[in-house]
């Protein structure tokens, strides 16, 4: 553990409940966090500064396969799926016909080591750890004397 400023730093675990499994993400360490947010903001950059869709689908065009699969694994590395860590192979078996799940748990790693990362890149996502509760009506009535 290091000492800054009075406080300590550490890396820190969290866990979320995805679709009825309990996932375990740890931050990255510093540098490699560095290099793999490089990398995010290349592929999923100019999504959120296009501002048409000609220009969306261009980006997603240009998106190669492989590069992307290549990202998904390194993002999880270290994650554990009910106490199972995930692996090329399990995250193979766990996933298959379960795409949404795995956007899910990407934006969880994605929130874990890049907190504010979709604000930083123009987009305002709001926080996925936060469960979105919709605020009722008021139904406080107010009066006036006349």
């Amino acid at each position: 553990m290091l000492k800054k400023l009075g406080k300590i730093n550490m890396i820190e675990t969290k866990e979320k409940l995805i679709d009825g499994s309990n996932y375990t993400v740890t931050q990255l360490p510093a540098r490699r966090a560095l290099k793999l947010k490089t990398k995010l903001i290349k592929i999923f950059g100019g999504l959120f500064l296009a501002n048409d869709s000609k220009t969306m689908q261009s980006v997603f065009q240009s998106l190669d396969e492989n590069q992307f699969e290549a990202l998904c694994m390194e993002m999880i590395q270290g994650v554990r799926k009910n106490n199972v860590e995930l692996s090329p192979a399990t995250f193979d078996l766990e996933f298959a016909g379960d795409m949404a799940g795995v956007y899910k748990l990407l934006l969880f790693i994605i929130e874990v080591n890049f907190e504010n990362f979709f604000q930083m890149i123009g987009i305002g996502l709001p926080s996925l750890s936060e469960e979105q509760v919709p605020t009722a009506p008021s139904t406080k009535k107010t009066f006036t004397k006349n």
